[in-house]
């Protein structure tokens, strides 16, 4: 049975005003399948099974890395929070 897991993805300091992450990147390494955020901050990912761990990632945040259990086509809304590992970056 395939379900769809779906929603909105949101940075975790902003939740008053719900800053959507657009491009955020949503993986599920198993199937090596994935999706990305819409300029809504929507995805949508089809899952084999009912069960799945998911990849949440975004340039600039902590990745989160989430199992997950459905029982029908469902929604998950996860809010990242920034990464402290990026201090700097140049370019030259």
């Amino acid at each position: 049975m395939n379900y769809v897991c779906s929603y909105i993805l949101y940075d975790k300091l902003s939740t008053l005003l719900q800053l959507h992450l657009i491009g955020a990147n949503i993986w599920q390494p198993s199937t090596k399948k994935g999706t990305a955020t819409n300029s809504y901050g929507f995805y949508s990912l089809n899952i084999p099974g009912d069960t799945a761990t998911i990849e949440i990632s975004y340039v600039g945040y902590a990745t989160i890395r989430k199992f997950i259990e459905l029982d029908g086509d469902t929604q998950f809304d996860f809010e990242l929070s920034l990464s402290d590992e990026l201090s700097e970056v140049v370019v030259k």
